[in-house]
């Protein structure tokens, strides 16, 4: 009996601890416990990063926006779904029907909170047989960019079917069939940490944002073959017409130099900065069309892998683009001298400027975000917003530059001067362009401008 009574004992204890470490589990997996009727900002990461995003929350829900947090383990473990980035939208969905969320914040880069690769190839592309695209995935990562760009708007459109034929091939076009859609349910960003370290600055910065008392921008105009090529077009006339009202300043290629870039944002007090560059992960780039005569003469051709795609995954691209190709306005490394008070809002006209998934450093938009100083919210490509040959990248440029430009304006349009937060100007700025324009959407390059365009930050800022 003395024995029975021991085990007894020792076995209610042990209920109370599994059930008490089940309780702390919960805790590290939703963020708060009780949840009420309405969230405004649903924020998925990774269980690494719980207690940032958790304090994230906090503040959010303290000043009239109720945030939740839940990480990816817990939606590993309790949603069905194909993989991770499946199981996620159907969280999402979930909140959006019985919680009413405006905003969903995916807090980690795509190897901790994953992203959806949406199978978009360059126009001229042929498209490969199934197996043959799972083996690019797989084994050329180089190649597998030719087919798929990463899309948060994924987890943005709700209400349409990603994957109709169940192939594991998401936003396919089979003949008049169109799977996923471009709509948004909600508006959606990234804040793609790396590691705790590189995430806490960028929350203390989120949580010590104050809106500047004067309202100044400054343009990076460096693209002085976009107005040849696009028939007179003058973005920086029509920019001053969406700041009216605004102190505005203008660096224009030919005198830009990255120390001034640097100079001037640390001193200018800006709350806008817009760059019209060509780009490449890691840089905001001037590059004229004499100057890409000049290499593809010589055999080098801008969608080149081995000249261009291999030194994008390279720690050293800075430094090759700038000897073989031309000077950086600003980059990855550069921009850690950027010391400005005021954190400001950028929008970047470059390719593959906000490629989130490129190892090992962080690309120009997400340096302009992940530290101290710089942006408070980023948007830009995560790709190339269009495919040309050594002979066709006038052509090419005509068909998707204006939509770029479009979309760009209509997004600083609603930023300025209709008062959304820069998530739903950029949400609201591509709904309407794809409804005005439907039936381009079919065009793989146009398809991949909208699902290319990215936020990296705050949504809900």
């Amino acid at each position: 009996m003395k024995y029975l009574r021991f085990a007894l004992t020792l076995i209610s204890t042990l209920m109370v601890i599994c059930v008490f470490s089940a309780g702390c589990a919960n805790q590290v997996e939703i963020y708060p416990k009780e949840q009420g009727k309405k969230i405004d900002l649903l924020i998925i990461t990774h269980k690494e990063f719980f207690e940032d995003a958790q304090k994230l929350a906090r503040f959010k829900t303290k000043n009239g926006i109720p945030a939740a947090v839940v990480t990816t383990s817990h939606i590993e473990k309790n949603f069905e779904g194909k993989d991770l980035p499946e199981k996620m939208r159907e969280l999402v969905r979930e909140y959006h029907r019985r919680k009413k969320i405006k905003y969903l914040l995916l807090l980690g880069d795509e190897k901790l909170v994953p992203v959806r690769y949406v199978y978009c190839p360059f126009e001229g592309v042929v498209p490969g047989r199934e197996r043959e695209r799972e083996k690019a995935r797989r084994g050329n990562p180089l190649e597998y960019e030719r087919y798929y760009v990463p899309s948060d708007l994924y987890f943005a459109n709700l209400s349409d079917n990603w994957d109709i034929n169940r192939n594991g091939i998401y936003g396919e076009i089979t003949g008049n069939l169109l799977e996923g859609g471009y709509s948004h349910d909600i508006s959606v960003g990234r804040i793609p940490a790396k590691s705790a370290r590189d995430l806490k600055p960028v929350i203390e910065k989120i949580m010590d944002y104050r809106k500047p008392g004067e309202e100044r921008y400054l343009l990076i105009e460096a693209l002085k073959d976009m107005g040849q090529i696009l028939k007179g077009y003058d973005f920086s006339k029509r920019l001053r017409s969406i700041f009216q009202g605004w102190e505005g300043k203008i660096l224009r290629e030919g005198k830009i130099t990255p120390s001034e870039v640097i100079r001037e944002i640390n001193s200018g007090n800006y709350s806008v900065v817009v760059g019209i560059t060509h780009g490449f992960p890691f840089g905001l780039v001037v590059n004229s069309i004499k100057r890409l005569k000049s290499l593809q003469s010589r055999g080098i051709s801008p969608q080149d892998e081995k000249n261009v795609l291999e030194a994008c995954r390279d720690i050293r691209y800075s430094k090759w683009y700038e000897k073989e190709l031309s000077e950086a306005v600003l980059d990855s490394e550069k921009v850690k001298n950027l010391r400005n008070k005021t954190p400001f809002f950028f929008l970047g006209f470059g390719c593959v400027i906000s490629a989130f998934d490129y190892e090992p450093d962080y690309s120009i938009t997400e340096a302009l975000v992940m530290q101290e100083g710089g942006a408070i919210s980023a948007c830009g490509m995560s790709r190339d917003f269009f495919s040309f040959t050594r002979d066709d990248y006038k052509a090419a440029l005509e068909k998707t530059g204006g939509l770029h430009f479009e979309i760009g304006e209509d997004v600083l349009e609603n930023f300025i001067n209709k008062k959304m937060t820069f998530g739903d100007a950029l949400a609201r700025a591509i709904d309407e362009y794809t409804v005005r324009n439907s039936s381009l959407m079919k065009n793989s390059d146009q398809r991949r401008v909208v699902l290319g365009m990215t936020l990296i930050g705050d949504p809900s800022i």
